[in-house]
């Protein structure tokens, strides 16, 4: 989940600093998912996984 970053950077954002800064958790999530996108594997922070019965 790509934009899940996003969420995360803001939580961390607001346990730091008692308010959200929007700019920092902006950086820390395309930060996060250039790394993830460089990855081989595309590893963003959160994955889905999806099951069905055969």
């Amino acid at each position: 989940m790509k934009f899940d970053s996003l969420y995360v950077s803001l939580l961390g954002e607001k346990y730091k600093n008692d308010k959200g800064n929007l700019t920092s958790a902006f950086l820390t999530e395309l930060k996060s998912n250039r790394i993830a996108k460089k990855s081989k594997e595309a590893k963003y922070s959160s994955q889905i996984y999806i099951l069905r019965k055969n």
